[in-house]
């Protein structure tokens, strides 16, 4: 055999293999990880001027978009008003000249609009370019209250809707709110008046008025019903006993003035203020009588 050139190999250090190939390993790993490196801040690069341009367009074109003539708001547009002026709802929510559409506050307007008696809910929008559109939910009122500052419409919960003109709306009065306690009374006959109007839908039309005094409510008919006090609550099942007895009550007394059935089944009539004792009929068919 031909003996190795001992020459070449002489001050070389013996490498066994795997370490070899583990050194050629990390090596290879080395120069992947700093060509990935490099792609990474490439991409980083160009990723941030991507940014840097739309962000600029950004702001260019929300630049334009606040400041253009082209979206000056001109147009308040009302929608869904009949009792309120939509000349009133145009100047609470700030004129038609209202600025720049996309800087106007929709919020701050729609606060502004609830101020008004009429204005139950109003929903607020842009219509570009240049209309805000304004829908509104009106209150319904249901009676007339006498205030010490003259008759005001009401609606079911007590709100002043505006002053009320004679003719204007036939609906029944409540009185007896101009004092101390003007608030509970005026609540209490809007109760007696939902109440009433529950159980009978026709009855509304036909009360002229509700007395509320002392906690306690008089109505008041447009008919021939006797004026009749209901006190404070109760109001149905004292106004269903009225009725049983009506009949007789009609048959034993020419002219009642009013009737007070807060203590049923003993009632006062107006006149001599004779106590009256209000009895079903003996048989239990809901009959009416009525005997002193």
């Amino acid at each position: 055999m031909k003996r190795q050139d001992d020459s070449k190999t002489e001050g070389l250090e013996a490498v066994e293999p795997h370490v070899l190939r583990e050194r050629m390993n990390r090596e290879v790993a080395d120069r992947r990880r700093r060509r990935n490196r490099v792609k990474r801040i490439f991409r980083l690069t160009v990723f941030l001027g991507a940014v840097s341009c739309v962000a600029a367009s950004l702001v260019e074109a929300n630049r334009f978009l606040t400041t253009s003539e082209m979206f000056a708001t001109n147009v308040v547009k009302i929608i869904g008003n009949k009792r309120a002026s939509t000349e009133d709802l145009v100047t609470l929510a700030g004129g038609p000249q209202l600025g720049n559409i996309f800087s106007v506050d929709l919020g701050a307007i729609r606060t502004r609009l609830l101020t008004h008696g009429w204005v139950k809910d109003a929903a607020v929008s842009r219509i570009l370019p240049r209309t805000v559109e304004i829908r509104v939910a009106e209150r319904t009122p249901v009676a007339v209250a006498l205030t010490a500052a003259g008759p005001w419409l009401v609606d079911a919960g007590g709100s002043r809707l505006s002053q009320y003109v004679g003719g204007q709306f036939d609906l029944p009065f409540i009185s007896g709110i101009e004092g101390d306690g003007g608030d509970d009374a005026l609540h209490l006959g809007l109760r007696v008046l939902a109440t009433l109007s529950k159980a009978d839908p026709g009855i509304g039309p036909r009360i002229s008025e509700i007395s509320c005094e002392g906690r306690s409510a008089r109505v008041v008919f447009l008919d021939t019903t006797p004026a009749l006090i209901l006190g404070g609550d109760e109001f149905v099942e004292r106004l269903a006993f009225y009725r049983k007895i009506e009949l007789d009550l009609r048959a034993r007394f020419s002219r009642i003035d009013y009737v007070d059935l807060r203590f049923a089944p003993r009632i006062y009539i107006q006149g001599d203020f004779r106590v009256i004792e209000a009895v079903q009929g003996a048989n239990g068919s809901g009959a009416g009588g009525v005997k002193e």
